[in-house]
């Protein structure tokens, strides 16, 4: 499914993957990162990389999954979205990262 799921309290929420900038991993809750607005609800960042489409969103850094389709660029140590918006790339993750994006890149452009 295209869709995120998750809850809030009793509130159920889905929310397009397109729509999604990024999570980002706050103790024990993930902050769901969109254009005009945010969510936070609890769940584990591990879980979320499980549920999500994988050749959409790339985990840059233990705390931070973010959407390929939002990416700007990327340098050795930031990964650079549309919006200006600056998130951190752990050495853990950089060759994933950049690995990752290549192939997203190129599959976007196939279609």
């Amino acid at each position: 499914s295209s869709l995120f799921f998750f809850k809030i309290g009793r509130e159920r929420f889905q929310i397009p993957y397109g729509e999604i900038l990024y999570f980002e991993a706050q103790g024990r809750r993930v902050r769901l990162k969109m254009e005009e607005k945010e969510f936070l609800f609890y769940m584990k960042i591990r879980e979320i990389s499980r549920q999500v489409d994988n050749t959409l969103f790339v985990q840059c850094h233990v705390s931070y999954l973010v959407n390929m389709e939002q990416i700007q660029s990327i340098s050795d140590r930031l990964v650079i979205l549309k919006n200006g918006e600056q998130i951190p790339i752990s050495k853990k993750y950089r060759q994933e990262v950049r690995s990752k994006h290549l192939d997203f890149v190129k599959w976007r452009c196939g279609k």
